[in-house]
């Protein structure tokens, strides 16, 4: 018995110490981290974290330096999983959280939630801190982003691969006149790589050759690298001279000379070179005005961009600022000039900006002043860094380092290409007897959020038309007569470099009787039922109704008078925690209104309520439609291009699944399309205007779509069905109330025709 005692003693004591050991270990890997976080050394301390987080994976403090991390490395997506986390297990984790939340909706295009994480982090700040001033750009920075981002520019940017670039920074590109050269600079490891302070390996040169492919081939370090950094920056006088950037005296601008298949030694840029920091460089192609970054001539310590003339003698000028307002308070870098030496390209922390550094474009006027400095958009700008912008000699294609979503590390380098617009033209006939149709309206509304909005109307001439669209982009076409949709269709256009292309496309409408009339049959089963009266709410703990209220009980009034032996039962509704008396003074305030508009009283009565929301609802009792949308006297002789809404298909905020009651609704409509199996018909999808525009047009076209699918499972034929997605398009009611915001999430059925 006291050798059981004395073996449970030891065992106790050795978990314990094994206990103690790990939380030594957590805690000393958490500390090492932090350490490295505060001196930005994000690289070297991601792991630590992460090797806390696989022993620990709720540890709050791990997380959240993992996802600061995350943010300056690595992944913008991951960044967002991590704080969104921690957030949620303890809001309290940082006194900066709002900040870094802030900072992370920023990157990952969620502006309104960024918005939000900022003004809180700001209320939280006096007066006086400093760091509002920071926090007003930054707001600023996320409305400029969200405007340019729903104003996208006709321009593809492809990362160049992961032969040209790393989980480390690769930037500064440089091209030959021929294109077929590629320097760069990177941070990447190799064996010899020597690492800075911040534990990560100085930059180097590297170069890579276009192959027949159009591939790039492994880059290959050249000779030039000194055990510091290193950057390339410019070839010129027909890629012959190079200019380098070395960190010597802060940073200085040097040039060099080819030798055969070898570059010669670097010599300092004399007129330039200053005890301070020289960043970036740039000769005019006719040698004789060399452009600058420096921070040797502002108190602050900014950069801005300057310009030496070259003098008789050879030699260099005195420094002047470039004038036009291209310098900032912020930083400017990277200048690039074009050929003719009209046109500067230069990356800005400041003026009118989306988030670190943005490209912007400077036009040299008749008068020698330089324009107003324009921000070059997204998608050529994000909310991260974008910078060392370098047009090609040889196409209109340019390169640019860039830290964005879906690259390999941190910055990486890319190559932007101009979208062109196209041409597309075709022949519009009818059907059945393939007459040419004139006067006909084709309206392509853009519908992928790739290039600028698109909005073209072309007319139908002897049976002809043509319009020109933008590549790399899809539509919405719809070929209209008047106030009638006769036929809508999906084009998607593949990128193209070239400018030329023609596309053609034949429409066939469907054949039209005179009278624009469809007859349809009604089942029988669709006479009765019970519903909702979708749009009547009401405020909370009231029962008086709204102008929105009084618009759906004037189409239930036309339809009771329209049909005198109808009697419906009204049956109010409260929320579990109002007063359940409520419920029947809104069926009564139903009642008196539907009384005031010509309903008689035999028609109504009403019932005892229920729980189930602030609604009303209608049990039928005859022989004809419960909702006018439906009414027999009307869909009888209904016109093409008609629509209807489907009140009782509703959708949970943000979601697209149908529920029972939805199902029942859609039963009905099933049942008319099978009585009239050639009825073509157009599922249209709308939301209200919560949330991000291009989110609302994904989010319509899936409740659009589930719609489809439930009719193909109960056997529609896919072909009588056209699906689309209007967004918060058309609204029915403004969207500055939920009553109005529920009016507008619906669905629409509108009639395209018959076969």
């Amino acid at each position: 018995m006291k050798l059981n005692v004395r073996f449970f003693l030891i065992l106790v004591m050795s978990l314990g110490l094994i206990v103690r050991a790990k939380s030594q270990d957590i805690s000393g890997d958490l500390r090492e981290g932090q350490r490295l976080l505060r001196q930005e050394h994000y690289r070297n301390a991601l792991p630590f974290f992460e090797k806390v987080l696989t022993k620990e994976p709720k540890n709050t403090k791990a997380l959240f330096g993992a996802a600061v991390c995350y943010l300056h490395r690595y992944s913008k997506e991951k960044a967002l999983t991590y704080i969104e986390k921690v957030y949620a297990l303890d809001s309290t984790v940082d006194k900066h959280i709002h900040f870094w939340m802030g900072r992370v909706y920023h990157q990952n295009y969620m502006f309104d939630k960024a918005l939000e994480q900022y003004s809180i982090y700001q209320s939280n700040l006096s007066k006086k801190d400093l760091r509002q001033k920071d926090l007003v750009k930054y707001i600023n920075q996320v409305h400029t982003a969200k405007e340019f981002v729903k104003n996208n520019q006709n321009y593809l940017v492809s990362n160049l691969g992961p032969v040209i670039n790393s989980s480390y920074s690769e930037h500064s590109p440089v091209t030959s006149m021929d294109d077929k050269l590629l320097l760069f600079t990177s941070r990447r490891s190799n064996e010899s790589s020597k690492e800075d302070l911040d534990g990560e390996p100085f930059e180097d040169i590297f170069q890579s050759i276009k192959l027949d492919e159009g591939k790039w081939s492994e880059p290959q370090k050249i000779q030039l690298n000194s055990g510091g950094h290193d950057a390339s920056i410019q070839l010129f006088d027909n890629d012959t001279k190079l200019l380098v950037y070395k960190f010597t005296k802060g940073g200085d601008i040097y040039y060099t000379e080819r030798n055969g298949d070898k570059w010669g030694d670097l010599k300092p840029f004399v007129g330039i070179n200053s005890r301070d920091f020289e960043a970036d460089a740039f000769i005019s192609a006719d040698g004789q005005t060399a452009y600058f970054a420096t921070n040797h001539y502002k108190r602050n310590g900014d950069l801005d961009i300057y310009y030496v003339k070259k003098k008789a003698d050879g030699t260099w000028g005195e420094a002047t600022e470039l004038k036009g307002g291209i310098n900032s308070d912020e930083d400017e870098d990277a200048p690039f000039v074009t050929p003719d030496g009209k046109t500067l390209y230069f990356s800005s922390r400041g003026h009118k900006n989306m988030g670190g550094y943005d490209v912007f474009k400077s036009v040299l006027g008749d008068s020698g002043k330089w324009s107003e400095p324009e921000n070059m958009g997204y998608p050529i700008n994000t909310p991260d860094d974008d910078v060392y912008f370098y047009l090609s000699s040889i196409s209109k294609k340019s390169y640019i380092s860039s830290y964005r979503e879906g690259g390999y590390g941190e910055k990486d380098i890319y190559e932007i290409s101009p979208i062109p617009s196209v041409k597309i033209n075709g022949n519009v006939t009818e059907d059945r007897t393939g007459k040419k149709v004139n006067n006909l309206q084709i309206l392509f509304v853009s519908t992928r959020n790739t290039t600028k909005p698109v909005n073209e109307i072309a007319i139908t001439q002897d049976g002809r038309y043509s319009a020109t669209l933008t590549a790399y982009n899809s539509y919405r076409i719809k070929l209209v007569d008047g106030k009638d949709t006769l036929l809508t269709q999906e084009l998607d256009i593949p990128f193209t470099a070239d400018e030329s292309m023609v596309l053609t496309r034949d429409f066939v409408i469907p054949f039209i009787q005179k009278d624009s009339g469809v007859a349809i049959i009604l089942p029988e089963k669709f006479y009765s039922g019970k519903f909702l009266l979708r749009d009547i709410h009401y405020e909370k703990g009231k029962s008086a109704l709204s102008t929105l209220n009084q618009k759906e009980l004037d189409k239930a009034a036309e339809i009771l008078k329209k049909n005198p032996e109808a009697k419906l039962k009204l049956k109010g509704s409260v929320e579990s925690n109002e007063n359940p008396t409520l419920a029947q003074e809104r069926s009564k305030s139903v009642s008196e209104y539907l009384k005031g508009k010509g309903v008689s009283t035999k028609q109504l009565e009403v019932v005892d309520g229920f729980t189930d929301g602030s609604i009303v609802a209608l049990e039928s009792n005859f022989k004809g439609t419960p909702t006018m949308e439906f009414d027999k006297s009307i869909i009888n002789s209904a016109a093409v291009g008609a629509s209807f809404i489907l009140r009782n298909v509703h959708f949970e905020t943000a979601k697209w699944d149908l529920n029972e009651v939805s199902r029942n609704e859609l039963d009905l409509l099933i049942s008319i399309l099978k009585e009239n199996p050639t009825l073509n018909i157009e599922i249209g999808g709308y939301t209200d205007n919560l949330g991000e525009d291009a989110a609302n047009q994904i989010l319509s076209e899936k409740r659009a779509k589930s719609v489809e699918e439930y009719l193909l499972s109960n056997g529609i034929n896919k072909s009588h069905l056209s699906v689309v997605g209007y967004g918060e398009a058309n609204p029915l009611a403004p969207n500055d109330t939920e009553q109005g915001r529920v009016l507008n999430r619906r669905t629409e059925i509108r009639i395209l025709g018959k076969l």
